[in-house]
């Protein structure tokens, strides 16, 4: 199978992901009940945020819920994978006026939904939206906003649909608060060596579900590991 992405501190300028069978892991979300709750909310003035993703090779459904913060369409956003279209999605909602303010994520050509990792990037300030696959820019817009989520924000479960969840793999969550996106340059960074931008937290979504200090653990429900 595919090798986890994940990386060797000692050396990763050179050797980008750690060899399989060491301690690390992946999160592994089942797509019929497991989720996870995250420490950090994103800024309506704007954030940064990326993963590496694999969906899961028996994955069959319509859509596969990744990150989720939004209540029923009023507020916040949805990241998923449209199988329909074999694309990654992000949809923006704002409550003023209860519309989708932007929904974004046309890749330039469909990716497939199984036989590998994919690294994901999302850049948002206002009227400033890029999704970025294998620090390649793939899609932007220039009307995107959102409003303030009302809800715990959620990996693999799509808060106001307890039957929606998503079934994949995930390591390495980055995530900013920033009104300056990252750059090309810092996402290269990320995705060649694992050089986080100044100011973002990564959680390792090992065994430990910790961030890379220690701290701000995870919630998990029902979750596993797989290596």
């Amino acid at each position: 199978g595919s090798p986890l992405p994940i990386w060797n501190t000692r050396t990763a300028a050179g050797n980008r992901f750690l060899g399989v069978g060491t301690s690390e892991q992946s999160l592994s979300f089942n797509g019929t009940s497991d989720f996870a709750t995250v420490p950090f909310t994103p800024a309506t003035t704007g954030f940064s945020m990326s993963y590496w993703i694999y969906l899961d090779p028996a994955f069959t459904a319509g859509n596969t819920i990744i990150d989720n913060r939004t209540a029923n369409t009023q507020d916040g956003f949805n990241h998923y994978w449209d199988n329909s279209v074999a694309r990654f999605v992000c949809t923006m909602y704002n409550n003023t006026t209860n519309t989708v303010a932007a929904n974004t994520g046309n890749n330039s050509a469909p990716l497939p939904p199984v036989g590998g990792w994919y690294f994901n990037t999302i850049t948002f300030a206002p009227n400033n939206f890029t999704m970025y696959i294998n620090a390649v820019s793939k899609t932007t817009d220039t009307s995107s906003s959102f409003t303030t989520p009302a809800v715990s924000p959620t990996i693999a479960r799509k808060s106001y649909s307890s039957s929606a969840f998503g079934k994949f793999k995930m390591i390495n969550l980055t995530f900013h608060n920033t009104t300056t996106p990252w750059t090309l340059a810092q996402i290269q960074d990320l995705y060649y060596r694992n050089i986080l931008p100044s100011g973002a937290q990564q959680w390792s979504m090992n065994g430990t579900l910790n961030d890379t200090t220690g701290a701000n653990p995870l919630t998990a429900t029902g979750t596993s590991y797989s290596n």
